[in-house]
């Protein structure tokens, strides 16, 4: 897979330090940004973005800041340190398109991959099946070898309680998956996963012990650590 330039690198290690300062100038992150456009051609863009309401409480987002620097592949390249944001109320990754001065959306089918500030990382499915909240298919992907651990993060929004006052309010729902073999299996209970996977749930009992894992609090963890068991099952079993 291609990466872009070290010159592209040092050019987009700016933005961040731009984004990371408080009171950062708008003109000022358009100046630098536009230096090293056209990443992202008006082909691979979905619109503007704009926020839900400001009277709803909390906000849309994965991560709570609007925009920070993170990575992105498209068409096999590797874009470093671009503004981006991913809305999980409307399912929209977004950037900052300097010609146009606005957020914009990004196609997802455009986007094999992406990672966000805080290491999390997601990934496109172009289509699942029976699944209400699909959307525009994206994904954080916790595994990829042997299976995919997959989580489909969106929020909602509620009639909630402040200060006596009644308001709307954010709520976020996390749905976690396992990839197998083409079929998307949604995970419930810890017990699907022991099955699905046909692992000895006795070899698997003490790593979860020795790693203070447990499904109902650390599913994440849980579910990764059972694929990479899986995984190497596999490798042991090709050897």
């Amino acid at each position: 897979m291609k990466q872009f330039s070290l010159l592209f690198c040092l050019l987009t290690l700016s933005i961040s330090t731009l984004l990371a300062q408080e009171g950062t100038n708008r003109e000022e992150i358009i100046e630098t940004y536009s230096k090293f456009v056209p990443i992202l051609q008006e082909t691979a863009t979905g619109g503007f973005y704009a926020e839900p309401s400001k009277t709803i409480k909390g906000h849309p987002r994965f991560i709570e800041a609007p925009l920070t620097p993170g990575k992105i592949t498209i068409n096999g390249i590797n874009y470093v340190d671009i503004p981006l944001s991913y809305d999980i109320f409307t399912d929209d990754l977004v950037t900052f398109h300097p010609s146009q001065n606005q957020r914009i959306i990004l196609k997802p089918e455009k986007v094999s991959r992406f990672v966000l500030s805080d290491g999390t990382e997601f990934t496109f499915k172009p289509s699942h099946p029976g699944y209400f909240y699909y959307r525009n298919g994206i994904y954080e992907l916790i595994w990829e070898e042997g299976v995919e651990v997959l989580a489909k993060h969106h929020k909602h929004t509620k009639v909630g309680k402040d200060d006596g006052q009644h308001s709307v309010v954010f709520f976020q729902v996390s749905d976690f998956f396992i990839l197998k073999d083409g079929e998307f299996h949604p995970i419930k209970r810890k017990k699907q996963v022991i099955k699905l996977l046909g692992l000895d749930k006795k070899a698997l009992k003490p790593v979860l012990k020795e790693n203070g894992i447990r499904y109902r609090t650390m599913k994440r963890e849980y579910l990764k650590t059972a694929a990479k068991m899986y995984a190497q099952g596999l490798t042991d079993k090709e050897q």
